[in-house]
């Protein structure tokens, strides 16, 4: 039989083990999380479970070196860093690898691409990369559109790419987000800063803006049919790259951005400017109430916490920011929820943020819609055409899963089985944007409901 090794047990792997176990395969669930793994193989009797820790400092692992060798193929969940670990052992012993990661964590440059590229096709393996939600299916839709453009003679000039994943209830709480996925990484990018964290392709150049300053680029998008919403550039749109790989090297503007409803960027952006951003190790925070944090980021020990915040702010204290902050107790003389991680302003703003916005929950009312919106600007020898296309699949209410947790791992898992099928006969380090690999996974999904809708634009 042949057997999948599935590494990671979080939220959104749970879809793909249904998927993968209706079909017959034996998957091994690998996870330091003993509880949600456990939870997971108890759901089917032909999955097993084995307790792994990955310390992505050191070069070995001798468990996850014998699992991957007794595996026909991985999947991986872990977060990226880890990738590269398990990337050396499926090229040592030969094993096909699929991840939902980005690919800049298995590489850097192009040349390095091409090595892990040749190392792959040695060893008779594919390592299939972004094979997601977004990216990943959403980046399948984006290349089928380039691809018929291309097939009638067209050349991309302007790309504008705007996904989120959002409650499909905009008044959920004042922030308008709830965690359909991954909690703290669906936050992380808010209070996680790095240089160049957002960067796309503005006229022919590349503007970086630095991390703390990424929220004061967020601007309006009106898509249509669905609603109004603010899109910030991806912290991950790795401009340098995907024009490489959707195959428009030439493109004017090429923009991913990520949607909210309107007023989240604004109160990000005053998360950070407070200094919710540091991220260095604060045993003494521990001690502290949420307001003593707030008024020591204001340089004050007592005081109007309001009010300092909104001079901070340069805001009125009737600001909706306020109201936000007050509706998630950073004014509340409360101790603070003990960090998972470690004590930094980081960490604080990051649990609370998790605990009041909330977590998807198997069969919640409040359910999420996905946005996938394509606009771009073509030439084509004789006329130049704007196309639209919007992707928008949401879960019903009581579903089991979120609808991001099922494209997510529903994605990997299509291509998984194709390869152990071997429909889908590759070698080589690939990104899900081949037709090999969209042209089936999109049809499969078009089978389930889930498709994309041509916009007319006037």
């Amino acid at each position: 039989m042949k057997n999948i090794l599935l590494l990671g047990s979080g939220v959104s792997v749970a879809p793909l083990c249904d998927y993968l176990n209706e079909r017959g395969y034996h998957i091994t669930v690998a996870s330091r999380n003993k509880m949600t793994a456990e939870e997971i193989v108890n759901q089917h009797s032909s999955r097993s479970f084995y307790p792994i820790d990955i310390d992505r400092s050191n070069p070995e692992n001798q468990a996850l070196d014998q699992l991957i060798k007794e595996s026909s193929i991985v999947i991986s969940f872990l977060p990226g860093p880890y990738q590269p670990l398990v990337t050396k052992y499926c090229l040592e012993h030969s094993v096909s690898l699929i991840m939902t990661c980005h690919i800049g964590y298995l590489f850097k440059t192009q040349q390095e691409f091409e090595q892990l590229d040749q190392q792959a096709k040695e060893k008779g393996i594919a390592i299939v990369t972004e094979a997601g939600t977004d990216p990943g299916y959403g980046s399948m839709i984006g290349k089928k559109l380039i691809d018929d453009v291309h097939a009638k003679g067209g050349e991309i000039i302007d790309l504008w790419y705007h996904v989120g994943v959002l409650p499909c209830n905009p008044n959920i709480n004042p922030f308008g987000y709830k965690c359909f996925w991954a909690p703290k990484k669906s936050l992380f990018a808010s209070v996680k800063i790095k240089d160049g964290s957002g960067d796309w392709i503005k006229d022919s150049q590349i503007p970086l803006i630095p991390g703390d300053k990424v929220y004061l680029e967020t601007r309006t998008v009106e898509v249509p049919n669905i609603g109004t919403f603010e899109s910030r550039p991806n912290s991950d749109s790795g401009a340098y790259l995907y024009p490489k790989v959707y195959g428009i090297d030439n493109v004017r503007n090429f923009y991913h951005g990520t949607l909210r409803y309107p007023g989240w960027g604004e109160t990000l952006q005053g998360l950070i400017d407070l200094g919710f951003c540091d991220t260095q190790y604060r045993p003494e925070l521990l001690e502290k109430t949420y307001q003593e944090i707030l008024l020591e980021l204001c340089g004050s020990t007592n005081g109007d916490a309001k009010a300092l915040v909104a001079q901070k702010l340069g805001i009125p204290v009737s600001h909706d920011i306020i109201m936000r902050y007050q509706w998630l107790g950073l004014f509340d003389d409360k101790p603070i929820i003990p960090p998972k991680d470690s004590p930094s302003y980081c960490d604080v703003i990051s649990d609370l943020l998790v605990q009041k916005l909330g977590v998807y929950q198997p069969g919640d009312t409040e359910v999420d819609q996905i946005i996938m919106y394509y606009d771009m600007l073509v030439q084509y020898p004789d006329k130049k055409e704007r196309i639209i296309s919007i992707t928008n699949p949401s879960a019903k209410p009581g579903d089991h899963y979120s609808i991001c947790s099922q494209l997510t791992s529903k994605t990997a898992a299509m291509i998984a089985r194709r390869l152990l099928e071997g429909s889908l006969n590759l070698t080589g380090l690939k990104y899900p944007t081949i037709p090999e690999i969209y042209e089936p996974v999109l049809q499969e999904y078009a089978e389930e409901g889930i498709i994309s809708s041509l916009v007319e634009y006037p």
